[in-house]
């Protein structure tokens, strides 16, 4: 059994005994999923870094398009040099920008 302080639902602190001067602590079954949350922290180091990349990935989506867009511009290269799906995809999302009122 676990000694644990509860607070909003969930276990905020364990103890190797009943402590007497400090209201909320309850006893919870070892297996008790607060109690296990509580001593297995998810690592969110990786969730963090997941999110940065998803935040990147967009920004450098747009880098990529505008440097199409360049490449375009100055003839470098031609839209018949993407596959068909590519330039469908490509430019939806110049309309998709022109009706947002994104430059």
């Amino acid at each position: 059994m676990a000694h644990a302080l509860i607070r909003n639902g969930a276990v905020v602190a364990t103890a190797m005994w009943m402590p007497t001067d400090i209201p909320g602590f309850v006893y919870l079954p070892d297996d008790d999923a607060r109690v296990t949350a509580f001593l297995n922290p998810v690592d969110t180091a990786p969730q963090a870094a997941m999110k940065q990349l998803q935040a990147n990935d967009a920004m450098m989506f747009r880098a990529l398009e505008l440097l199409i867009d360049v490449l375009l511009a100055k003839n470098v290269i031609l839209p018949t040099d993407f596959p068909p799906a590519v330039r469908t995809m490509y430019l939806a999302r110049k309309a998709l920008r022109v009706t947002a009122g994104v430059p």
